[in-house]
């Protein structure tokens, strides 16, 4: 069985702002407007993002959220579970909702180290081997990410391009 399938940890889309306001409260903290904001932003976004996309977001709509307050708001957001956190070779730190949120399945990535496209693929007969693994190691997954770095088509055809004009 796949972590992310377990539905007594999914919460229902729209429970959100609840999830992370008590996720807030056990920590001594208070949901402010601005993490209000963000919250509903992310929730709004499809596919990843990164905090500087945010930042630009409020400013361009005359929203005033510092990048500290975005980044610490995003610390916050994956220590709820709510919002996780990939890294890609030379991409920096990337965010997107988390799997376990309904409406946003579990899935893998393939990242351009080009031109930075990320590309999101679910593979059952992968999802399998990785359960009959662990399944041989008397091992119990929490979670995982499986990412794959490479060449898109269109950075792969530029680079045959530019290979071809210099012979």
């Amino acid at each position: 069985m796949h972590p992310s399938a377990d539905a007594q940890q999914v919460p229902r889309r729209g429970n959100e702002p609840a999830v992370f306001r008590d996720h807030l409260q056990s920590q001594g903290l208070r949901m402010t407007r601005e993490r209000r904001r963000i919250l509903d932003e992310i929730f709004r976004t499809e596919g990843h993002f990164r905090p500087d996309d945010l930042l630009v977001r409020f400013r361009t709509d005359g929203i005033r959220i510092s990048r500290a307050t975005i980044y610490r708001t995003l610390d916050l957001l994956v220590a709820a579970a709510l919002v996780r956190r990939e890294s890609f070779p030379g991409g920096g730190a990337h965010y997107e909702r988390a799997h376990k949120v309904q409406g946003h399945t579990h899935h893998d990535h393939l990242y351009c180290v080009s031109c930075g496209a990320i590309f999101e693929f679910h593979n059952e007969e992968i999802e399998q081997l990785q359960d009959e693994v662990c399944q041989g190691f008397d091992f119990e997954p929490l979670s995982h990410t499986h990412q794959i770095s490479g060449l898109c088509g269109p950075c792969r055809q530029r680079t045959a391009r530019a290979r071809g004009t210099r012979s």
